[in-house]
């Protein structure tokens, strides 16, 4: 019900000169009349008042209400959908209306109609409110129209935006949001459930929307979507008002909704809902307890096929006859992965003493095995602070083709007694090489061979014309080394606006932890490439040089980012941030130094000589003692002495031995 309204009153030409014309337009106007009623002498005047009141009541404040309580008091919600082209929400206190609380758009979009529409949700009927729904049914987006914000009730201030969003059907531009309601509980769980209207989806015929609330929160998928189409052929905007309550007017204690379309509402009634305790009844049986063991021998013949590189047509990798061999991995090996299968046969054979009994397979086991394709993931807490109840996936880089594309299913189950909170965050790194180098590996001292490092962006166009500029940033300087030989590295169709230096100081201890080396911890040159591109088309920038580093094993990372006229353009993105597209290009370098004996063989080469010089010395002297002993007769024996005797001697006789 509208509880006032102003009205303004103008008059041209000489209309005041008169007292009965004056009288009328005092009564037509809003008092105070001489705020509300203008006197000109020409038309050429007109156009100021229209400004003036054009800053007045453009925002069609109260162009929607609602009336939210909380603690015995309540609350004034109104909305401006015009509020500076983006749309505003006010609340106030009804007892105190000076004290005002602006809900702005999370994510402000002109021309969004923000506020249009406005819904007050008790979740639990305790006659308290719990959320706030508010519709901006202009939203654009690439794939749909209209959204739907949530806001949860706090004291001060009274309305916080809770992250939640509503949306339809992708595909459908529909103004979806142009009609609220949270009339009932329509599944039967105690919580009271939402109906959202879009009734220009397809082509005007119109649906509705209904979104089953929570203890807390509204799940933000919808349950069921009703096409008008479905409800009856030839129906116009189906959806764009829906009734407030759901009296009973079927007498079968089921609420009924009320949708309206154009020269027509219609009323749909709820199917009734059953919920069947289930109870597994459990017998004590008397078991003999005198049991035995037995042991029994079973046989089976088990027939396997391993197949290497199973994925393609023709395979790169196959066994040979009676050959074995062990190979140690490799770096590609975890880009350019093998896709091996595991193919057996079961044939259990009859056993005698077992009354001919045989072994078999149970069911669920397959025959074929494959563990390329799942990922499962163990939920850790991190020992960081801040990081519990994260999990992190690694999934091995899939090898695409031109124009394909990989999708990953994410699947979890959450146990509904746990204390997590109503969102649950999911985010995905993807680094994207093509033919970029992905792995090299060198010896730095083989100064004829090149140590080429590549790596290329891709830039597309899948819309219609654009210019814009990319940004290239390259490590160049790492400390005082330089990573490339040519240190005037330049990229063809790209001009050097400046060199970046790295925000880390400390390099060394960062590089030994993560082994990158990035614009983080490495200066780096940062080039500015302008681009023109017209649907459909695309643009490659080669980034090329030979490593001049002499032994290093890290990741060399350049990134590249996108600038556009944001004056003219618009970049939808699903993060709050709208920021533009950058990606990363990683390369693993590995620079081994050739291990160099020179010094080794010198070194061993003088120890020898000094060492036989040693001997040749300690030979001379030992020869010098020798002679020296003989002289003095030292090595002359006892016989010869004896004969010496003998002569000097002749008379005492013949000698005897």
């Amino acid at each position: 019900m509208i509880n006032s309204f102003i009205n303004h009153d103008t008059q041209v030409g000489n209309a005041f000169n008169f007292d009965e014309a004056t009288q009328e337009l005092a009564i037509i106007a809003s008092s105070p009349t001489n705020k509300h009623v203008f006197k000109v002498t020409d038309f050429d005047a007109l156009d100021s008042i229209r400004e003036q009141l054009k800053e007045n009541i453009i925002a069609i404040e109260g162009y929607s209400l609602a009336i939210a309580t909380m603690s015995g008091t309540k609350y004034a919600v109104m909305g401006a959908p015009r509020h500076k082209h983006k749309g505003q929400v006010t609340v106030s206190r009804i007892d105190i209306p000076s004290n005002l609380q602006e809900l702005d758009p999370p994510k402000p979009q002109i021309g969004s109609y923000f506020g249009a529409e406005l819904c007050v949700v008790d979740l639990n009927s305790d006659s308290r409110t719990d959320l706030l729904l508010v519709s901006a049914p202009t939203y654009i987006e690439p794939d749909q129209e209209g959204k739907v914000f949530v806001y949860t009730f706090d004291r001060r201030p009274y309305f916080i935006f809770s992250g939640t969003v509503l949306v339809g059907m992708a595909g459908q531009r529909g103004r979806f949001g142009s009609s609220l309601a949270s009339p009932a509980d329509l599944n039967g769980d105690g919580y009271m459930d939402v109906l959202i209207g879009a009734p220009l989806e397809e082509d005007g015929q119109g649906s509705i929307y209904i979104f089953n609330g929570g203890a807390y929160q509204i799940n933000t998928t919808y349950s069921q979507r009703i096409a008008g189409l479905s409800v009856q052929p030839g129906l116009r905007f189906f959806g764009i008002s829906l009734s407030q309550s759901c009296p009973d007017q079927s007498a079968d204690n089921l609420p009924d909704i009320a949708v309206g379309s154009m020269g027509a509402v219609l009323l749909l009634r709820s199917r009734p809902i059953m919920y069947l305790e289930t109870k597994i009844v459990s017998l004590s049986l008397s078991c003999r307890d005198n049991y035995k063991r037995k042991n029994a021998c079973l046989t089976a013949n088990i027939n396997y096929t391993i197949t290497l590189d199973a994925k393609r047509q023709k395979y790169r990798a196959y066994f040979t006859p009676k050959n074995r061999f062990n190979n140690s991995g490799f770096s590609e090996d975890a880009l350019n992965p093998l896709s091996n299968q595991l193919t057996f046969t079961f044939e259990g054979l009859p056993s005698a003493t077992l009354q001919n009994m045989r072994p078999i397979l149970l069911p669920g086991i397959k025959n074929t095995t494959d563990h390329n394709g799942r990922v499962e993931c163990v939920s850790l807490d991190s020992e960081q602070k801040g990081s519990f109840g994260e999990t992190t996936c690694h999934i091995s880089k899939p090898i695409l083709k031109g124009n394909s594309q990989a999708v990953f299913h994410i699947t979890y189950s959450i146990n509904k007694e746990s204390t997590f909170d109503q969102n649950v965050i999911f985010t995905a790194r993807i680094n994207r090489h093509e033919d970029s180098t992905l792995y090299i590996n060198f010896t730095a001292q083989k100064n004829d061979i090149d140590k080429p490092v590549k790596q290329i962006l891709k830039v597309e166009n899948d819309f219609r014309e654009l210019s814009f500029k990319v940004f290239i940033r390259v490590p160049v300087m790492l400390g005082d080394k330089s990573i490339w030989t040519n240190k005037n590295i330049e990229i063809p169709d790209c001009v050097k606006q400046r060199d970046l230096q790295p925000v880390i100081t400390d390099f060394v201890k960062v590089i030994k932890k993560d082994h990158v080396v990035n614009c983080s911890v490495a200066a780096c040159a940062e080039f500015s490439c302008d681009n023109t591109l017209i649907k459909n088309e695309r643009k490659f920038y080669n980034i090329t040089g030979n490593t001049g580093l002499r032994a290093a094993v890290f990741q060399l990372v350049s990134s590249a980012s996108l600038d556009y006229d944001k004056s003219k353009y618009v970049f939808f993105s699903s993060d709050s941030q709208q920021t533009a597209p950058s990606v990363q290009i990683n390369t693993q370098v590995e620079v081994y130094e050739e291990v160099n004996l020179t010094k080794e063989i010198i070194v061993g080469v003088i120890g020898g000589l000094l060492l036989l010089a040693v001997i040749t010395v300690a030979l001379y002297k030992c020869m010098l003692f020798f002679f020296f002993f003989f002289q003095a007769g030292f090595f002359k024996s006892q016989y010869k002495q004896m004969l010496e005797n003998a002569e000097q001697s002749p008379e005492e006789g013949p000698i005897t031995q």
